[in-house]
């Protein structure tokens, strides 16, 4: 059970890593995060997440064990490198977030979202139990809102002093959560 919260916790804290980025992005422009919008994008990757484990959960009762442990570490250390990668020598544009909508926080949620459905399916691969499900929903949304309006926070406090690149963070805790699944 403790293995599982940490491989829970591990998990929402690397899909929720680019919440804290985009909210830093938005703080940078002196705007404030609302928490309904927090709230929305929070729901929303969430939801794609534990979909995905649901989907990966299903294909691993078809699959046989060892192959599935070997392509959720594949997909977890692809996704990770990739993460590292696009941080390090891609820049990314944050966009207009001036005019914070509820239609722009669902499609910034789903922009959030492909890096969990990845890593979603990849660790749902490994067979889950339904409190699994409930735990990783419940810490997902209670860490992705927290780190959006923390990031929002501290980029409005920032103010554009700095450029901090802090997105290739959620590439190593996939590669460390890919790396977990050998040796446990």
């Amino acid at each position: 059970m403790l293995q599982m919260m940490i491989e829970a916790l591990i998990l929402t804290l690397a899909c929720s890593v680019d919440s804290a980025i985009t909210g830093f992005s938005y703080g940078l422009n002196k705007n404030k995060f609302k928490l309904v919008y927090a709230l929305i994008i929070s729901v929303i990757c969430s939801t794609f997440l534990v979909l995905s484990l649901y989907l990966g959960d299903t294909l691993s009762r078809i699959i046989p064990e060892d192959l599935t442990v070997a392509v959720s570490m594949s997909i977890l250390l692809m996704v990770g490198i990739y993460k590292i990668y696009d941080s390090l020598f891609n820049e990314k544009e944050s966009g207009d977030l001036k005019n914070l909508s509820i239609k722009n926080a669902c499609l910034i949620a789903i922009m959030l979202s492909v890096d969990g459905i990845a890593a979603g399916f990849g660790a749902g691969l490994l067979g889950l139990t339904w409190i699994s499900y409930l735990i990783i929903m419940s810490v997902s949304i209670a860490l992705s809102t927290t780190l959006l309006l923390s990031g929002a926070f501290l980029g409005n406090k920032a103010s554009k002093r700095t450029k901090l690149n802090l997105g290739w963070i959620s590439g190593v805790l996939l590669i460390i959560l890919a790396i977990s699944q050998a040796i446990f």
